[in-house]
């Protein structure tokens, strides 16, 4: 039996851009705003929710809204049997 190697990329949160990671956390940060506050001032931003909390969080406990050294988007790779 054959297999195939497939490349499986997991992406936790959809993209944010780096003028919208400033821009949360400056509001989080100086102004205190919380999520719903955010999603209500900004709504053709179209921000996903969960997306919002995720990087609340990590700002509350970094206090950075960069990613970790190390922790970009990662491939598992799985072993597919392949069928002719």
């Amino acid at each position: 039996m054959d297999y195939v190697i497939v490349d499986v990329i997991c992406v936790n949160m959809p993209v944010l851009t780096s003028e919208d990671k400033a821009l949360i956390k400056v509001l989080r940060v100086e102004k205190g705003w919380n999520v719903d506050r955010m999603m209500r001032e900004f709504p053709a931003r179209q921000w996903k929710r969960q997306t919002l909390y995720d990087l609340v969080r990590q700002i509350d406990q970094t206090g950075s809204s960069d990613r970790l050294t190390g922790s970009d988007i990662y491939t598992d790779i799985y072993k597919v049997p392949y069928f002719d």
